[in-house]
């Protein structure tokens, strides 16, 4: 699950955009394992003022891997889910369209189907 920002470091510091932006993708990761899963692994790079910069963290729970990131300045405002399942790829972008893809043959629905779909991140 990526959340991602065009360009936004700063001006505040770690604490403040960690609670304030990058929190809400780690909680998402969260609801959809049911607050389940355990983190395992996590980096968080800022820059000389203690600004973030990039935040990355891995949570597991049984078989299921869930990785979160964020990059301050990736030239995009990109949010995407994807789910990987035994033979079919499950893509969600910008909550606007999904994409399934299994075996040779491709899905695709925008818009109002997330609305009638919430938990579609866990397929």
């Amino acid at each position: 699950m990526d959340k991602h920002r065009t360009d936004s470091v700063g001006p505040n510091d770690l604490r403040f955009t960690f609670l304030d932006d990058y929190l809400h993708v780690v909680d998402t990761a969260l609801w959809l394992t049911n607050g389940q899963a355990q983190l395992k692994s996590g980096t968080l790079l800022t820059n000389d003022q203690g600004q973030m910069v990039y935040a990355e963290h891995h949570f597991a729970l049984e078989h299921l891997q869930v990785t979160t990131s964020m990059h301050r300045r990736a030239g995009s405002q990109r949010e995407s889910v994807q789910a990987v399942t035994d033979g079919a790829l499950y893509d969600i972008t910008d909550m606007r369209e999904w994409a399934r893809r299994e075996r040779q043959r491709r899905g695709h629905a925008t818009g109002a189907w997330l609305a009638k779909h919430p938990r579609a991140a866990r397929l």
